[in-house]
């Protein structure tokens, strides 16, 4: 049984790592031949298992790659009804939620086939957005996309994970109005409320923002400074719905019921006190698990809390190692495509280490033992896992869970339970308890941000090749294996793979290009054999986001760097340095290169101009563009950089137009040559004249546009005028994060969307 629920685990695996499904129904025949063998076969079951997780994969990806929007719809105006659902987001005058489709029109005439859930944005002043409420509006939709880079975030698996199968944006003209009132009963609504009692109850800011999150898992009130200090610490788990969580409030209410029923005179006679406290019990941990939205965490500890309710329940007890097999198949089963989740792996992952290195163990004692020994045991096995996910290790994690997860959980946690449930009963009661698990999570926090400041905070480690996650695994189950064990020592050298550099070495002469997929805007990375230089920082996204944060530094720590030697910021638009704060607040910057010097506050701040030349491990660097005093601005005030040896070289033109085109063609002449070229403004008709083009003579044209961009870059006509040239038009609309390895051997191309796409990412894109 269980190594038949860990093989179901690995069929629905296989399965998600697939770029095309496969048909179902050809699978059927065999495994019902499985089926009909094992009966006779043992060994057959195994294969049976396996083949089950698979086709109970393929079956529901299957059903929401079926409710997909139809490509002639996108950019089109819609009008929708239906239902929100979740809880909505709100901030800086915009609202995101998801909406449950009813209904789909197309100029008043119904659309059959439409996704079921699409995630939509409300700009410009939206109403109050409720949980259950019914609305038409009017909106633009398009398919599922997000940038795909190396160690980004997927953003097209996310929503597929969430079952959102398009994306879009009200209509502010349109006549959109509500249907219905929220439905006061809904799981949904029930926990907006809860967070709104909670919030009108705690008056000071951090409280207010990070306990409903505790509670119910609604950590819609918390900032990037929140998460940050989490992230450092490694106590991000704290504000997620776990074990503790579920097994505290579980415990609580058998233990209260079990007392009353014992004493109330007559129950007992009709129903023992333990299966009575059981049933209170389980139906406790059922109600709080849908109030914090049924996550991973939660749906494993649920499954694990009624494996252990079922002793007194039904007078039968089940082994450590068959409850948590058990709630790995049922949590799979449930949902195949939680096994995408890092949440899946993290909690099953944690739940198993403990299993593995705390039980069965002789001469237990002690509070080292009982709780720090578990941390360690925690913080050890899940590093290489941290690393697969993240790409880095909390270092100052073991000694803040020390202290943090017992406060939580025995003093903050308590008391904001006990605020929640008097919060309908009694409010002065309730604010005091609320007052009271304030004050404790100000007092954790307060020491979390000294931990954050003054410890090692996180270890960066470069993407780990699988002979090293290997290693890792060994070293794991080595070092946390019981005592006696001959050689264990050995382990700690077998973890060395996991945090040495694995990335790409360069010999001199020899450079790599990342075209890094930002959407609509720019960020290019050079890679020498010792150096990184970055020709922009894409775009800034809203108030919180922007390309340095979500694309940049996460691909800087997959390729193991953390530091920036050259940073050319060709102009000011937003699109090109809408980054740049973000990498000047969290990296290390030799010397900052732009043609707006006055703008950007660094101590090697230089105005980039015609004739600087740097040579960098075999590699030369020049500008050629702009001249110094130059008063042209914006576009044509861009840096335009030649890198290269040889006749290996890059040209990348930031978004200068036809004048400076000319211009460079007729004071530059033969250092335009280049063999790739970055292609002007995104490719717009307002660049990429013919003579530039054939003065360059690229073989291959690069273009970093946005997906469905308002401007509808690139333009098709420019797009032509390149491929009658004989150049190579390569887009990250299409391919992604592109990769070109300049060797002494030749050329290497790699496109990321190509390489790493799975069935849920959108193909033929159009726009591209």
């Amino acid at each position: 049984m269980r190594t038949g629920c860990v093989l179901f685990v690995i069929g629905a695996l296989i399965l998600l790592q697939l770029r095309e499904l496969p048909s179902l129904y050809p699978l059927l025949l065999p495994l019902l031949l499985l089926a009909l063998a094992a009966r006779r076969y043992p060994a057959v079951r195994w294969v049976l298992w396996l083949g089950a997780g698979f086709c109970w994969c393929l079956f529901r990806a299957g059903l929401l790659l079926d409710s997909r929007l139809d490509p002639a719809l996108e950019g089109a105006p819609l009008t929708i009804e239906g239902r929100i659902e979740g809880l909505p987001v709100c901030r800086d005058d915009v609202c995101r939620f998801v909406f449950k489709t009813e209904r789909l029109l197309k100029s008043e005439k119904d659309i059959a086939d439409y996704p079921e859930r699409v995630r939509i944005s409300w700009y410009e002043d939206p109403p109050e957005i409720l949980p259950g409420q019914r609305w038409r509006l009017h909106v633009k939709l398009k398919r599922p996309w997000g940038s795909m880079n190396p160690g980004g975030f997927d953003y097209e698996g996310w929503l597929f994970r969430q079952g959102v199968r398009a994306t879009g944006y009200v209509v502010a003209r349109g006549d959109n109005r509500k249907l219905e009132k929220a439905t006061p009963y809904s799981v949904a609504y029930l926990r907006h409320l809860i967070t709104e009692r909670m919030t009108a109850s705690i008056y000071t800011p951090l409280p207010a923002a990070l306990l409903p999150a505790l509670v119910i898992g609604d950590s819609r009130g918390m900032e990037d400074e929140h998460w940050a200090v989490l992230n450092r610490t490694g106590t991000t788990h704290l504000l997620v719905i776990s074990g503790q969580h579920i097994a505290l409030i579980a415990a609580m209410a058998f233990f209260l019921v079990r007392l009353l029923w014992a004493r109330s005179g007559i129950l007992p006679e009709y129903l023992a006190a333990p299966r009575a406290a059981a049933i209170a019990a389980l139906f406790v941990a059922c109600a709080y698990a849908a109030l914090a939205g049924f996550s991973v965490p939660t749906r494993r500890a649920l499954i694990m809390t009624a494996a252990v309710l079922a002793e007194p329940l039904f007078s039968r007890r089940l082994s450590r190692s068959h409850v948590f097999c058990l709630a790995l198949l049922l949590v799979t089963a449930l949902d195949p495509l939680d096994v995408l989740a890092p949440g899946f792996w993290l909690s099953f992952g944690a739940v198993g280490l403990i299993l593995y290195g705390m039980s069965h163990r002789v001469d237990v004692r002690g509070i080292w033992w009982r709780w720090g020994r578990t941390q360690f045991v925690v913080a050890l096995g899940l590093a290489p896992l941290l690393v697969v996910w993240f790409g880095q290790i909390p270092l100052t994690g073991l000694a803040a869970n020390l202290i943090a997860v017992p406060w939580v959980s025995l003093v903050t946690l308590p008391l904001t339970l006990g605020g929640v449930a008097l919060l309908p009963v009694a409010d002065l009661p309730a604010g005091f308890f609320l007052w009271g698990a304030g004050m404790t999570l100000e007092w954790l926090w307060r020491l979390l941000e000294w931990f954050a400041a003054v410890g090692p905070g996180v270890l960066a480690v470069p993407p780990a090749s699988m002979i090293a996650l290997i290693f890792a695994t060994i070293a794991v189950l080595v070092l946390l294996a019981p005592r006696g064990l001959t050689g264990r020592w050995l382990g700690w050298f077998c973890l060395l793979p996991l945090v040495s550099p694995g990335t790409l070495q360069l010999s001199e002469g020899e450079f790599s290009l990342t075209l890094l997929d930002v959407g609509q805007g720019l960020a290019a990375a050079i890679r020498t054999r010792h150096h990184l230089v970055l020709y922009d920082t894409g775009p800034r996204y809203s108030e919180q986001s922007n390309a340095g944060e979500e694309v940049i530094l996460p691909w800087l720590r997959q390729m193991g760097k953390s530091r920036i030697d050259l940073l050319f910021v060709s102009h000011g638009d937003a699109d090109h340095a809408g980054g740049l704060p973000a990498l000047l607040e969290g990296l290390e910057i030799g010397t900052v290169l732009s043609s707006i010097p006055e703008q950007i506050k660094h101590d090697r701040n230089q105005p980039c101009e015609m004739g600087q030349h740097w040579r960098l491990d075999g590699v030369d660097l020049e500008v050629l563009s702009p001249v110094q005093g130059h008063r042209m601005q914006g576009n044509n005030a861009s840096c335009v950089l030649k890198v290269g040896t040889g006749d290996r070289s890059v040209l990348l033109t930031g978004d200068i137009e036809r004048p400076v085109e000319q211009f460079l063609v007729r004071n530059q002449g033969a250092k335009l040559a280049a063999m790739v070229l970055v292609a002007p403004h995104h490719g717009s008709a307002s660049s990429s004249s013919r003579t530039f083009i054939e003065t360059v003579g690229a073989r291959y044209v690069l273009i970093s546009a946005g997906y469905r961009n308002r401007f509808g870059l690139p333009n098709r006509d420019i797009i032509a005028r390149y491929r009658a040239a004989g150049a190579m038009p390569v887009s990250t609309v299409r391919s992604g994060a592109i990769t070109l390895d300049f060797r002494a051997t030749g050329i290497g191309m790699t496109e990321y969307r190509r390489i790493a796409g799975r069935f849920w990412h959108t193909r033929d894109p159009a726009g591209d």
